[in-house]
């Protein structure tokens, strides 16, 4: 009995370790999409304000 009862604590922590695992790999993958948005972000404003810079201005004193 002694056994099935180490077996089944076992068998616990092992699924509980599994369901860590899959929310740290999901947490992860959020991370990484967050990642891709703010650098396309930044690349997208880097784009703007050079096209803004590149424009002749037009200053009236």
């Amino acid at each position: 009995m002694s056994s099935d009862v180490h077996v089944s604590i076992n068998y616990g922590i092992l699924m509980v370790v599994e369901e860590i695992q899959e929310y740290l790999k999901t947490e992860l993958q959020i991370q990484a999409t967050q990642q891709d948005i703010i650098e396309n972000a930044i690349v997208a404003l880097q784009i703007e304000l050079k096209k803004a810079n590149e424009q002749p201005h037009n200053h009236k004193n």
